[in-house]
């Protein structure tokens, strides 16, 4: 192949493919898109819940079990005690008074 025959192979369709060119006004004009929504700002969460405040009365400084068996209504069922209900006490400590509600 020469030449000549090379030039007409690619001058052909060049010739074809610049005069399918439309006579336009060369701006660039982008195809329509949807709008674009932005999600509201989720809310802050929760913070959690502060711990329970210790109980300072008597009846709970004198063991875990204790107030709730000195609080407890006169005909609710007895129950047996278990471990954490009594406390040793200090023979050497101050005596504390304990109020009936």
């Amino acid at each position: 192949m020469n030449t000549k025959h090379l030039f007409l192979i690619v001058a052909i369709p060049a010739l074809f493919l610049s005069a399918c060119g439309g006579g336009g006004d060369n701006n660039f004009t982008p195809p329509p898109t949807g709008t674009v929504v932005i999600p509201p700002v989720p809310p802050p969460p929760t913070p959690p819940t502060p711990p329970p405040t210790p109980d300072s009365t008597p009846q709970a400084a004198a063991g875990a079990g204790f107030a709730t068996a000195f609080n407890a209504n006169q005909f609710d069922e007895p129950r047996n005690p278990i471990m954490g209900d009594i406390i040793a006490l200090d023979k050497m400590a101050e005596p504390t008074d304990i109020a009936n509600p």
